[in-house]
């Protein structure tokens, strides 16, 4: 993933209204925290999720293995996102897998794609490396992770409607928008950096996440210590 600051993140007003996500972290914390322990799609998904900062998230996913890897190469494996959602007090209510025929002969997912409510997505571009015959390792380096956010009841926000049952998408490269925007708009954004990307894609985990336990999120985070824990206040690549 490119440094976050060379894209117009938080290119739609922060959403207002019941229920609704915010932005708990900002362009220059994106870009800021990229530099200093490589945090791409993965950490900034899991922060929208949780709806913290990204050095909130961050002693998790390095107890997970994240920062195992240089730093600006580091890759969020389900495994990983797995790892880090339990230590901060999360489970996996929904696990969906997806198909690649999603995406056979054409750019976009479905919309039948049931993709979760309050969750994180794991997108797989496509290519070469997901030909037939292609080293499964060679297709984990152009994956990705989005934050989806449900919209239950229609709403408008400003001068933008959100139909009922549609999704807000969290993406580190382009902040919160509707899922039709991020498919027409950060997708292709996002595949320029990609050589012999084919402009397909298709989600590989759909993962509907919930508090594990009655406690809040920040409860869990305070507990998981560490040097980089953040005083009170998210393919892959």
């Amino acid at each position: 993933m490119a440094d976050p600051s060379s894209f117009d993140i938080l290119v739609m007003k922060e959403p207002t209204g019941e229920d609704l996500p915010k932005y708990s972290f900002s362009q220059e914390d994106a870009a800021a925290a990229w530099r200093t322990w490589g945090a791409n799609c993965g950490p900034g998904a899991l922060a929208a999720l949780l709806q913290v900062s990204l050095d909130a998230v961050r002693p998790a996913l390095a107890a997970a293995g994240f920062e195992d890897r240089p730093c600006l190469k580091r890759y969020t494996s389900p495994t990983i996102m797995r790892a880090a959602l339990e230590t901060l007090g999360c489970k996996i209510a929904k696990d969906v897998r997806g198909n690649p025929e999603f995406t056979r002969g054409g750019s976009r997912a479905p919309a039948s794609t049931p993709w979760p409510n309050r969750g994180l997505v794991r997108v797989q571009w496509t290519g070469p490396w997901t030909a037939p015959g292609a080293n499964p390792r060679w297709a984990y380096g152009a994956t990705h992770w989005v934050c989806a956010w449900g919209v239950e009841a229609e709403l408008v926000v400003g001068k933008t409607r959100l139909p009922a049952s549609s999704h807000l998408i969290f993406d580190i490269n382009t902040g919160w928008n509707l899922r039709a925007d991020w498919e027409r708009e950060t997708v292709p954004l996002i595949l320029k950096d990609y050589k012999r990307a084919d402009g397909g894609w298709y989600p590989t985990h759909l993962w509907e996440v919930a508090l594990a336990r009655e406690q809040s999120v920040g409860t869990a985070i305070s507990g998981t210590g560490g040097e980089h824990a953040e005083a009170p206040r998210d393919g892959a690549v």
